[in-house]
């Protein structure tokens, strides 16, 4: 492998490797031995440290390899103008200036750049070629009769129906009208645009963004649900006519519903990013290539409009055949011993799956046609399945051995989602014992704790599957520092039946001093990473998921601690739960030899996740950054629901020290003391000691009480014009805590460093924008005025 003309796959002859052979000799016959060698060695880690400079400064002539301090300087090489925000966007706008200059103007240069500067998933529409004006009488236009067909084959590239009438029978083409690839021309629309709807006027060019980000769970189980439709009782044949005649099709012996979410939850299918912009310049982004949520009428086989094959593949597996991971946003794994001879699409095979997509929102009492043999109902909007089988054994077979590998879309990566970014692995887990479940050792995930329990040294248990890890432990007496993390790729799930109780092994358990045991549990850390943590139907929502914590440090990063109490696939009372409780006096007996030799205060820090309501005791420190903590109280709630407070239920309590830095709180917040920058405060803010910490960049609401600290640059709620107001306040929702368009400039640009305020501001979404302003002034045709429109 060579990176940037250097071969990195050459190692460096060592000193001491290149002294002739008689010195070698000599030096392994001297007592002690290798002498000589020892002492080169010296030597040798200065040379090494120097060879590493000369390398890493030839790095820097090249983008691909470059330090982040030395793309500005081959930008100006290039003549390129400086621009700010994330590095990843910095360096793919040098790397591409010399390409897009020499196709400026170009539609195609113009998605480039896009993606470029943003990383969003983009197209270009052009207005004057979608523009329908009266005809001359002497000069009439007639569309071709197969131009459905036309636009259908060729989707965008075969044009708009710029005439004739739309064939209102087929419901499932009528709904793309108005949509991103809408095949239909307009009439001129004179009001002003806007980022949220298209305006058809000259001579505007439309540059479509989707800004949420795509994440595929692989290879999961999901909950089935079993039945027969109302609609399959009332005749066992149903005839279709065809225009070669009459053919009988049987109707399903056998149905059998899934969820896509692997705990049962409602979720919006979404498609992946399929558009390879490092390598395509010649063509436009096209309709099935995008990060957007999946349309019901792209799955109907039946329909000019649908495309399922864009969207869902099917594939068997065996235990010879692993399961094979396509990028398609739905694929469902089938085992290969009951479904060998079925295929999809239909030319693969003798018998194949018939596909389309339906709401399933009361499963089979919302079916339009009866559920025939081999065919699957998806409803992407819930995430749901039906499908009909033509015998029980195939049925408990797909019940026991269906896998599916799905897509979702968030805002960002904040929570538990599939990583694929490598572990930074400091000087204090460097030699952990590394555990991996499951494995030949390790079958479950209890297993592999109750192992590493048993290690008197650090442990790191990582999950290689998004499987669902049930964990019922009552305490866990930790024998050195914990890290619970999820394989590169994976986003597992961790189903508590009872509270997460982490504190060391007891006095009596293999110590002989008070200095051992204090060092040993003064200096116990504790981390999660990756995961998604919720609760079992037996853990009762009154209880939290995390009730005891006795270490040094505990670190939550990418990971969601499941503010919601589900009793049932499918099923949910709606309330926001209690993540942390840690009260007072960390959980020991007074008097106790634990009790006495704990002088640590416990630092919780959470960093890109997401959780439920806060109740720790002022006897603990608390770090958050670029999370959300969600109390279940919106933008136009009452106050009254506390986000962050102290264990009393009376709500006497102060919460703990609170450092924060983009952070979006929906709930009240009452702590000790706080500092931070970037904080959305959706409802009141009150804070014991004032005249410690202070609030910079802040959103803040005002009251006749307010007790805070000082302030800069911070925002109140009566001066923004307009509001406060989310996309949506819903969890699970994509758009969850994503900051609305028409809010008050301030809150969405005069966070830190000119970002927005709350949990995503380290997504640099203003200075996306500001860079595209930028960049268009030199790469957008004369005459041209690009129009933005946000898809999501």
């Amino acid at each position: 492998m060579k990176n940037g003309g250097r071969d990195l796959t050459k190692k460096r002859v060592e000193l001491y490797d290149r002294l002739p052979g008689i010195y070698r000799e000599r030096d392994f016959e001297q007592h002690p031995r290798y002498q000589l060698k020892h002492f080169l060695g010296i030597f040798e880690d200065i040379l090494g440290h120097i060879q590493e400079n000369i390398e890493s400064m030839y790095d820097e002539y090249f983008i691909e390899t470059c330090r982040d301090w030395a793309v500005f300087y081959l930008g100006d090489l290039l003549g390129t103008s400086h621009l700010r925000g994330d590095p990843w966007t910095i360096r793919a706008d040098v790397a591409d200036s010399i390409a897009l200059r020499r196709r400026k103007g170009t539609l195609g240069a113009i998605e480039k750049l896009t993606y470029d500067l943003t990383g969003w998933g983009v197209h270009c529409v052009e207005i004057r070629n979608r523009m329908l004006c009266t005809q001359n009488i002497n000069f009439f236009f007639e569309q071709q009769a197969s131009g459905l067909q036309t636009w259908c084959k060729d989707r965008t590239r075969g044009g708009p129906l710029v005439n004739g009438t739309v064939n209102l029978k087929d419901p499932f083409f009528l709904s793309l009208a108005g949509s991103s690839f809408g095949p239909f021309a307009h009439f001129a629309d004179f009001k002003p645009p806007n980022l949220v709807n298209f305006r058809y006027n000259l001579p505007n060019l439309i540059i479509l963004l989707w800004r949420l980000q795509d994440f595929q769970i692989q290879s999961i189980r999901p909950p089935h649900v079993d039945g027969t439709p109302r609609s399959q009782q009332t005749s066992q044949i149903w005839s279709i006519t065809k225009q070669d005649g009459r053919e009988q099709i049987a109707i399903a012996q056998q149905v059998v519903g899934f969820y896509i979410h692997p705990l049962g939850r409602e979720l919006q299918l979404f498609n992946n990013r399929r558009t390879d912009f490092d390598q395509v310049f010649s063509r436009l982004t096209d309709l099935d290539e995008t990060p957007c949520p999946v349309e019901p009428g792209r799955l109907a086989e039946g329909s000019n409009a649908g495309d399922p094959v864009e969207y869902v593949s099917i594939n068997t597996y065996s235990d010879t055949r692993p399961i094979t991971i396509t990028d398609k946003g739905l694929q469902l794994h089938l085992p290969a011993s009951d479904f060998y001879d079925d295929s999809w699409p239909h030319d693969r095979g003798p018998k194949g799956w018939k596909l389309r997509g339906e709401s399933l929102e009361k499963w089979e009492r919302t079916l339009v046609q009866p559920l025939v043999d081999h065919e699957i109902v998806i409803d992407p909007t819930l995430g749901r399945i039906l499908v009909g089988l033509d015998s029980l054994e195939k049925a408990n077979a797909l019940r026991d051995g269906l896998r599916i590998t799905h897509t979702y879309g968030a805002v960002g990566p904040v929570g538990g989602h599939p990583s694929t970014a490598t572990f930074q692995k400091s000087d204090y887990w460097s030699k952990a014992v590394l555990l991996k479940v499951p494995s030949i050792q390790y079958g479950s995930l209890e297993d592999a704790i109750r192992a590493a329990l048993s290690f008197p040294r650090v442990c790191i248990v990582e999950i290689k599957d998004s499987l669902i890890h049930d964990l019922d432990i009552e305490d866990i007496p930790l024998s050195g520092s914990l890290w619970i993390r999820a394989a590169q790729g994976h986003r597992p799930i961790i189903r508590l039946h009872k509270p997460l109780r982490l504190a060391p092994r007891p006095y009596d358990n293999g110590f002989d001093t008070d200095n051992d045991y204090s060092d040993f549990i003064n200096t116990l850390n504790i981390r999660l990473e990756g995961l998604f943590i919720t609760r079992s139907p037996t853990l009762a929502a009154s209880q939290p998921l995390i009730e005891r914590l006795v270490a040094n440090r505990i670190e939550i990063l990418n990971t969601t601690i499941d503010p919601l109490a589900y009793s049932a696939p499918g099923e949910s009372n709606g309330r926001i739960t209690t993540s942390m409780r840690l009260e007072y006096g960390y959980g020991f007996v007074d008097e106790s030899k634990e009790d006495q030799l704990f002088k640590q205060i416990p630092e919780i820090e959470i960093l890109n996740s997401i959780t439920g309501i806060l109740r720790i005791d002022t006897d603990y420190n608390l770090e958050i950054s670029n999370s959300i903590i969600d109390a279940g109280a919106g933008v136009r709630d009452q106050p009254g629901t506390y986000a962050i407070i102290g264990t009393d239920s009376t709500s006497t309590k102060w919460g703990p020290k609170t450092k924060a830095r983009n952070v979006t709180i929906f709930g009240e917040v009452k702590v000790e003391e706080i500092s931070g920058r970037g904080i959305i405060f959706v409802h009141p803010i009150a804070v014991q000691k004032t005249l410690r910490g202070c609030l910079k960049y802040c959103y803040i609401v005002r009251t006749n009480t307010m007790q805070i600290p000082q302030i800069q640059d911070c925002l109140y709620d009566d001066e923004a014009n307009p509001g406060l107001l989310f996309v949506s306040e819903e969890y699970g929702n994509p758009h969850y805590a994503q900051l609305a368009h028409d809010i008050d400039y301030r809150i969405k640009g005069r966070g830190p460093e000119d970002n927005e305020m709350g949990a995503f501001g380290f997504l640099c979404e203003s200075d996306k924008w500001r860079n595209i302003q930028v960049r268009f002034r030199e790469f957008m045709p004369v005459g041209i005025r690009p129009v933005f429109v946000t898809v999501t």
